[in-house]
C-alpha cells in the first residue's frame, strides 16, 4: 500500500485530478462488483390480496387451468360462457334435486359472462 500511496503522491504533484482519476479506477479494479439482481416478493399475502392484484387475463388463465375447469371440458363444455356457468353451479347444481314447487333462478348477467369478441 506505501508503494501505491507514494505513486499516487507523485501523481498528485504535477495534477491532482489525474491522481484522483487513477485512485478511483484502482478501486474499480480491485473492488468486486455485484451484478443487477431481481428481488422477489416473499412477503406472504392472502389469497384475496392476490386475486385482487390480476389483470382480468391473469384470472381467466387461473380459471381455465383449474383441474374443475378441465373436468367440465371433459364433459363437453365449449365456450367460455358454458365454462364459467359451469363452475359457478358447480357439480351440486346436476346432483342435488330441485325443491318441489320451486321457481328458477333468473341469471343476472355479469360481464364476466360475456364472451370476448
Amino acid at each position: 500500500m506505501l508503494r501505491v500511496q507514494s505513486w499516487l503522491d507523485s501523481v498528485a504533484e504535477k495534477d491532482a485530478a489525474e491522481a484522483l482519476r487513477l485512485w478511483l479506477a484502482l478501486l474499480r479494479y480491485v473492488t468486486p462488483t455485484l451484478q443487477a439482481a431481481a428481488i422477489a416478493d416473499l412477503t406472504p399475502r392472502s389469497t384475496t390480496e392476490r386475486l385482487a392484484s390480476m389483470t382480468n387475463g391473469e384470472l381467466m388463465r387461473v380459471i381455465v387451468t383449474s383441474p374443475e375447469a378441465k373436468d367440465l371440458v371433459k364433459q363437453g363444455v365449449k365456450t367460455r360462457k358454458e365454462l364459467l356457468l359451469g363452475l359457478i353451479k358447480g357439480p351440486q347444481a346436476t346432483v342435488l334435486p330441485k325443491p318441489a314447487g320451486s321457481e328458477p333462478i333468473p341469471e343476472i348477467p355479469s360481464p364476466l359472462l360475456q364472451d370476448e369478441e
